[in-house]
């Protein structure tokens, strides 16, 4: 089993994975209607020279539900694997954004999540 399938079936609420383009539709109707046709092609768009995420092999594993805007990626990013990601679903021109959150392992990216929604 791939580490997305395993992603998959361990993920919080409100996260969903992403196994087609309905996390994009949300993000059509919630903020914009230009967005990117593909989670990945959304990245793309988003990031700059600079970024963190810039030139990194990412994968889009999941998405918050209740935002639209934070995206789950496996990332070919040393130390890094999981990288949550806040969209701005639009255009970036500073390499600051979109804002990203670095894990070294989903656990921490779970323990995040838990501790977030406790609050």
């Amino acid at each position: 089993m791939n580490l997305i399938k395993i992603a998959h079936s361990r993920l919080p609420k409100p996260w969903k994975p992403i196994e087609n383009d309905d996390a994009l539709a949300l993000g059509r109707m919630l903020y914009s209607d230009t967005i990117a046709d593909t989670v990945q092609d959304e990245l793309q768009r988003e990031i700059r020279e600079g970024h963190p995420l810039y030139g990194v092999e990412c994968s889009p594993v999941a998405y918050d539900a209740d935002t639209g805007h934070d995206f789950l990626f496996l990332t070919g990013k040393p130390g890094s694997p999981f990288i949550l990601v806040h969209f701005t679903w639009k255009e970036e021109t500073q390499p600051e954004f979109p804002f990203i959150i670095e894990f070294r392992c989903f656990d921490d990216f779970i323990r995040n999540e838990l501790e977030h929604h406790q609050t």
